[in-house]
């Protein structure tokens, strides 16, 4: 205390003088100080009398920050009176290691979460390994659902597979396009078919005259099927069941799609489609052409 008593005086304040009187009095002998220097009559080093300035100045600031700590603790801790200096410690434990609990459970949550997924991802992975290859993938995409209002394609597949009993499996999409925008819920299901189109690998589409004429004529994903039409699909088509297209690079309407609604294999599907049309297309890169093209012969060959 002696020290702080001497600070005080060496500043020419009394002891209780404010901390604004102390600030005001050091920037006045800082002032003097710069200015002794400018005119060549102040000294310098060590034993300079404005560095006693400066070591006093730093003793009286760091007791006041001292002080203000102590009254703080005091307001916030008095009442545990012999035991506050345990309750600051135990307080300030928890307030360092809270934050660091909550990102480390935080971090070991999101470990968990990851690790999850990996293993389901690869218990997915080991169970479609053990699924025989996928014969072909039809995508649904028109004003089309399931009669549940589910969005489980399995009993539509299973149909698909008594349709063609010698295939082993099948893998169907179905993707609800509302031919007309009329609520917001509309506007959601379009924008999310044309994401569906743009990651989809389907080998048939079966739209309905609406959709069918959306993605005919964008060119890019249908092939046409004229040459098919004219060969192995002939016997099997009247002029009603093609259905054209032009496309900007076409110079004439071309067969993209055929109407297979009449056939009884459709009727028997598992779809609900409020007599909307069921126009089948293959896609251009169609991973099995052969298959994509028996599909169509096949649901052709027995229409009512």
């Amino acid at each position: 205390m002696e020290d702080l008593k001497q600070a005080y005086k060496l500043l020419g304040l009394s002891e209780n003088a404010s901390k604004e009187e102390v600030e005001k009095k050091y920037l006045m002998l800082l002032r003097q100080s710069k200015s002794q220097e400018r005119q060549g009559t102040g000294t310098t080093g060590e034993s300079s009398g404005f560095d006693k300035v400066n070591r006093a100045y730093k003793l009286i600031l760091n007791h006041e920050n001292e002080t203000a700590v102590a009254e703080i603790n005091k307001q916030q801790y008095g009442k545990y009176k012999n035991m506050a200096g345990f309750a600051q410690k135990v307080d300030h434990f928890f307030a360092y290691y809270k934050v660091h609990v909550l990102v480390s459970i935080l971090i070991i949550a999101g470990i968990i979460y990851g690790i999850n997924t990996y293993m389901n991802h690869k218990a997915e992975q080991a169970e479609l390994a053990k699924l025989p290859p996928i014969d072909l993938t039809v995508m649904f995409y028109g004003e089309y659902f399931l009669p549940d209002g589910g969005s489980d394609t399995k009993p539509l597949q299973e149909a698909l597979l008594t349709v063609f009993p010698e295939w082993q499996r099948t893998v169907v999409h179905l993707a609800y396009v509302p031919e007309e925008m009329r609520s917001e819920h509309d506007m959601a299901m379009i924008q999310k078919s044309m994401l569906t189109l743009m990651t989809d690998k389907s080998d048939v589409y079966i739209m309905d005259k609406v959709n069918f004429e959306k993605l005919s004529g964008q060119g890019g994903l249908l092939r046409p099927l004229d040459e098919d039409a004219a060969a192995a699909l002939k016997p099997l088509l009247s002029e009603d069941k093609l259905v054209r297209a032009q496309t900007k690079d076409d110079t004439q309407p071309l067969i993209y799609g055929i109407d297979i609604s009449s056939s009884k294999f459709a009727s028997q599907l598992p779809l609900a489609h409020n007599n909307k049309k069921l126009i089948a297309g293959i896609r251009i890169d169609a991973k099995d052409q052969d298959k994509a093209l028996l599909f169509i012969e096949r649901f052709l060959s027995e229409s009512e």
